[in-house]
């Protein structure tokens, strides 16, 4: 039986010794709750060459353009028995959580001018993503504070954790980038999903879709985009450490403790800190190579070079053909947008497909004859880059993962769990109860969810 990512974490900080590198602090095992909103007013004092840097200077603009209408993403509002979807999904995934040994965050960093995209991707988080498993993190520009309590989607039964930050006068996206190398100063959990503010999920995120024998699945190529990413991640890696690149999904998950694993390598190696070699890249490099800069593939040639957590990973290799291809969760919507289709439009058909290809049409009707194949596209595709796995393989894993729904709706039928993993069920509210028990006595005494 595979050990939890907490228990295996011992293990896999023991190969910074082997590496050369001294092992990360112990607190990440039993990580403690950082007291600064800006994760600069605790790293940047330790950095004499970024804090004097222009590149860390702020550069906050107020917002101008916050439009706070909430975002309906349109798919069937409840199920064949007349339970409300989103608590149907949760219910299920409630069921799959339960008794999984890790936390987990969803992290995410924006601003108020990306907030059209990311209340798409909100919105998908109530349908899609489990609640009580760790918290919903965003990360939003400083001078968007008056704003915060907009963000959140009202009624939200998830635990939202918004945080703020200055945002510093760097070229391209590296600003974003930093601070999603600075994750677990705002989170806490074992293991950190991160993901991009224009994306959306489009299935229901069990842990199937994140970890395979106990392991974060972390997929990399070497195909795509070749030669776009070397030079960046070896000016902090190291000459000659590039192999594969790992921005080749959305989201993209690491285990907490290897941000700062890395951090500790980079400082030991390079006699620096991080936000040094940060400051120093951007005096150094020109305005077009810069946008080579990959928090993500720094991360993954790192954990490929030192082994320093490796062992944490399941690392998912889509050039090859593997009968374990990585199912993607999630659509990166700028990127892919379905045929003839805008940002919203290709939103709203993820989030339907997803659902229609997850519960079936026993559960919602409405799903009979619905097209599924822009998500069954998605799930192994990125932009232009297709898993080379074999179609057949491709199919055994959707295959399995929808039979895995259906057992999971199978458990909760006769008892609808609305709360978080591992506690006491929720009450509904009145008029989910009397919905339910119509759609029980219309069908007498049928199961819950109909598979």
């Amino acid at each position: 039986m595979a050990c939890p990512l907490s228990v295996v974490v011992a293990l896999a900080l023991s190969t910074a010794a082997c590496a050369g590198a001294s092992a990360p602090s112990g607190h990440l095992a039993h990580p403690t709750a950082r007291q600064h909103d800006d994760y600069l007013a605790t790293h940047l004092p330790t950095c004499p060459f970024a804090s004097v840097s222009k590149h860390f200077a702020a550069r906050d603009e107020p917002c101008t353009d916050f439009d706070p209408t909430p975002v309906r993403l349109d798919y069937p509002p409840v199920t064949a028995t007349g339970m409300r979807t989103v608590d149907a999904v949760q219910a299920v995934l409630a069921q799959a959580w339960a008794g999984h040994p890790d936390s987990v965050d969803l992290w995410v960093r924006t601003g108020c001018h990306g907030a059209r995209e990311l209340k798409h991707l909100l919105a998908s988080v109530e349908l899609f993503w489990p609640r009580g498993v760790g918290k919903v993190v965003l990360v939003l520009d400083d001078s968007d504070r008056a704003f915060a309590t907009q963000f959140v989607p009202n009624g939200t039964r998830h635990a939202y954790d918004v945080r703020h930050e200055r945002v510093p006068c760097m070229l391209s996206r590296v600003f974003n980038q930093v601070s999603y190398l600075m994750a677990d100063h705002y989170s806490t959990a074992d293991v950190i999903v991160t993901i991009d503010s224009d994306c959306v999920l489009h299935s229901p995120v069990t842990p199937r879709l994140l970890f395979r024998d106990g392991r974060i699945r972390l997929p990399h190529s070497l195909a795509m985009q070749p030669g776009m990413w070397d030079a960046m991640v070896e000016q902090f890696v190291g000459v000659g450490t590039f192999k594969f690149h790992t921005m080749v999904s959305q989201p993209v998950t690491f285990h907490r403790s290897t941000l700062a694993a890395y951090r500790d390598w980079y400082r030991n190696t390079r006699g620096a800190c991080y936000l040094d070699g940060v400051a120093r890249a951007l005096d150094t490099v020109n305005s077009t190579a810069i946008m080579s800069f990959c928090w993500m593939c720094q991360l993954g040639t790192f954990i490929n070079t030192t082994g320093i957590t490796a062992d944490l990973y399941d690392l998912v290799d889509v050039d090859a053909r593997t009968a374990h291809p990585y199912q993607r969760l999630a659509v990166h919507v700028p990127y892919e947008l379905a045929p003839g289709a805008d940002f919203d439009a290709s939103s709203a058909m993820a989030v339907r497909q997803g659902l229609c290809l997850a519960l079936g049409k026993g559960v919602l009707p409405e799903c009979a004859g619905a097209s599924t194949d822009y998500v069954l596209g998605r799930m192994f595709t990125y932009n232009t880059l297709a898993w080379k796995a074999s179609p057949s393989a491709k199919a055994r894993t959707v295959n399995a993962y929808r039979r895995e729904v259906a057992a999971l709706a199978s458990k909760v039928a006769a008892r609808p769990w609305l709360g978080g993993r591992g506690g006491r069920p929720a009450t509904a509210s009145r008029s989910t109860h009397a919905a339910v028990n119509a759609g029980r006595r219309s069908r007498r005494g049928s199961a819950l969810f109909l598979i």
